[in-house]
């Protein structure tokens, strides 16, 4: 599948606002371009999101794995989701963060803990700063970030293969 063509129409869903703010700074320059929704797929269900899916959509799906690492996630409603946005949509691209978006930060920037990237005290401090940050892009250039670094783990056991290479530029 060759997404550079503008032939299929993007929509990323992403786990939380913080994915959402990285998505929006990144792409165009890092990866291909496409509307940004934030969808949780462990706690929401993807019933309404079918609407925003017309013609040729790829759906590209983003979230951590804390939760399922932790035996917290609820697997179910993942793959009752999956299995609905495949229904609706062109494909689906299902990348596992590494955890959470701040480990995959640390991963492909030059920062060895995510409070280094604004040189803050903690990860929440990060996350409000993150979110609310205008030039985004230019921050994480600052932090070196290297696209061929982020997105790259394997993702979790009963998921297909991670794709994250087919969106990024």
């Amino acid at each position: 599948m060759n997404l550079s063509n503008n032939e299929y129409k993007l929509l990323y869903l992403v786990e939380g606002e913080s994915e959402a703010a990285l998505i929006k700074a990144i792409k165009n320059e890092y990866i291909y371009s496409g509307r940004v929704l934030v969808f949780n797929p462990w706690t929401k269900k993807a019933g309404n999101l079918t609407r925003n899916i017309r013609g040729k959509t790829v759906c590209i799906l983003i979230f951590d794995t804390d939760e399922y690492r932790a035996g917290k996630a609820n697997t179910k409603l993942l793959q009752e989701n999956l299995r609905l946005l495949e229904k609706y949509s062109e494909e689906v691209i299902v990348i596992c963060q590494n955890e959470t978006l701040e480990d995959e930060l640390v991963k492909s920037c030059s920062i060895k803990k995510i409070e280094g990237f604004f040189n803050l005290k903690s990860i929440n401090e990060h996350k409000k700063r993150f979110i609310k940050t205008n030039n985004l892009s230019v921050k994480l250039k600052e932090k070196s970030f290297d696209i061929n670094k982020i997105w790259i783990g394997k993702n979790i056991d009963f998921l297909s293969e991670n794709k994250s290479n087919l969106i990024k530029k």
